[in-house]
């Protein structure tokens, strides 16, 4: 009887310190577990590291990219290579109709292939639009980033196969004038933000106007991280 009884308390002592075991086990998965702060900082580091990437931007509403309003910005695919090199062939709309535009961004300078003669040329004053802001630290994504208000991670998702977080926020739509255009009505926009899991490099930015009377979108998504890109400035006619 007196082993049963001493056997009685080591029992005890066992279970409990499994259970105290098991508590912390679950408490470290869930310390793992970053949370949105977490993930807009390391995408902002990692984003300052990117050296080149391709883009495409999509545009659910009308960006006009000159002065008169002539010519409106659908949708663009190219490259972009620090510090302030691009690459882009546009789809815009001029005179009623959808032309691809080709354009090429160089150490602060514009040129564009010419619509009627084919040739290159510099890009008039009043174009609006140039693809390497992207990388621009205080008008570009980085900039979009650091202004992020009411960040929440909304989970886990998948871009392009490649697994994902999935952030939401705020951002005052004076931070993305320069870059997305001066076309948006409220004066915050909300921001969806797409991470990498595995590095945390950027994947896709979305800004609405939900609030618009039209509401609008701007989608920039980005690929080939870090990948050789061929900018050539071109050879003027």
């Amino acid at each position: 009887m007196t082993s049963r009884l001493q056997f009685f308390p080591l029992l005890l002592i066992l279970v409990l310190s499994l259970a105290v075991l098991g508590a912390c086990a679950d408490n470290g998965d869930d310390s793992d577990e970053p949370t949105a702060s977490d993930v807009v900082e390391q995408a902002a580091d990692a984003f300052d590291d990117l050296n080149s990437a391709n883009f495409e931007l999509d545009i659910d509403g009308t960006i006009g990219i000159d002065a008169e309003g002539m010519i409106s910005l659908g949708a663009v695919s190219g490259e972009i290579a620090r510090p302030a090199d691009a690459r882009a062939d546009a789809s815009v709309i001029f005179g009623g109709s959808s032309v691809s535009l080709e354009m090429v961004a160089s150490d602060g300078e514009m040129f564009m292939r010419n619509l009627l003669t084919g040739n290159w040329e510099r890009a008039p004053s009043d174009l609006q639009y140039d693809p390497a802001r992207i990388f621009d630290e205080d008008e570009g994504i980085a900039a979009i980033i650091d202004q992020l208000e009411d960040i929440e991670l909304e989970g886990e998702d998948s871009v392009g196969g490649t697994d994902a977080f999935h952030l939401t926020g705020r951002v005052d739509t004076p931070a993305v004038t320069a870059l997305a255009g001066d076309f948006f009505e409220s004066e915050q926009l909300d921001v969806d933000i797409w991470v990498a899991q595995d590095d945390y490099r950027l994947l896709r930015v979305v800004l609405h106007d939900t609030e618009a009377e039209d509401p609008m979108s701007w989608e920039l998504s980005l690929s080939d991280h870090d990948e050789p890109v061929d900018i050539d400035v071109p050879e003027l006619e």
